[in-house]
């Protein structure tokens, strides 16, 4: 599919609910812009539960919006289901549960709102195509098309990806999950995970005319600058 519209992702965001209002405010998001989150909205920030009913609203306003799932949200999704809490609870898992009124697992029996909130988790999707470019939470395991990743692989991968020269597409991947304290731009990846829970930066990128955008194009904004930065 060809985007002509201007394309925006946002990098992991981790519960940092003030940043992603700061972040949006300075994107000018217009109906036809097509808008991807690229996962890992809950754990180890402060807000989970304000950013999950915010991103809520915002698919609603801006139908060309997509949401993507990240590790933290299955590993979330897991512990509901009693798998692997500890681990859930050692990566952040605290902040989330605590937002979401659960204070136990074992007991845990959702009510009307929550039963709302979980609802959001339904709608991730693994990762969105265009014509030249693929969005993903962590990345390509890098023998395999597209179709052939597992969901381990798009929401869990690092080093194998990261370290890759080549990879059987050649569209161009954005992804977050490894953080970096800037965007990571490699020739066939752009890594804009800002580690935002620590740092407070908050990252987007922005490709003006969608796919036809020349990489010189490009510009990311983030909440400690004050306009886009173009791509050098």
């Amino acid at each position: 599919m060809k985007i002509e519209s201007r394309i925006i992702a946002i990098g992991d965001i981790h519960g940092c609910y003030d940043e992603l209002i700061q972040l949006i405010g300075k994107l000018n998001i217009q109906p036809d812009d097509h808008v991807i989150f690229l996962g890992d909205y809950i754990d180890r920030g402060p807000k989970s539960l304000e950013v999950i009913e915010y991103l809520i609203q915002f698919k609603q306003d801006y139908k060309n919006s997509i949401l993507l799932v990240g590790n933290h949200e299955i590993m979330f999704l897991n512990a509901l289901k009693g798998i692997d809490v500890d681990l859930f609870l050692y990566n952040g898992g605290h902040q989330t549960a605590r937002s979401f009124g659960i204070d136990s697992f074992e007991r845990f029996f959702p009510d009307k709102k929550q039963m709302r909130l979980l609802k959001f988790f339904d709608g991730l999707k693994s990762y969105y195509e265009t014509e030249n470019f693929i969005f993903v939470h962590a990345g390509l395991r890098p023998s395999r098309p597209l179709e052939r990743q597992s969901l381990e692989d798009l929401t869990w991968i690092r080093e194998e990806f990261l370290n890759a020269k080549t990879l059987a597409t050649e569209k161009v991947v954005i992804h977050g999950h490894t953080p970096y304290y800037s965007p990571r731009v490699q020739l066939n990846k752009i890594g804009i995970d800002t580690c935002c829970f620590k740092t407070h930066v908050l990252t987007g990128i922005e490709f003006p005319h969608g796919d036809d955008t020349a990489r010189e194009g490009v510009k990311f904004y983030n909440t400690s600058t004050v306009d886009g930065e173009e791509v050098k």
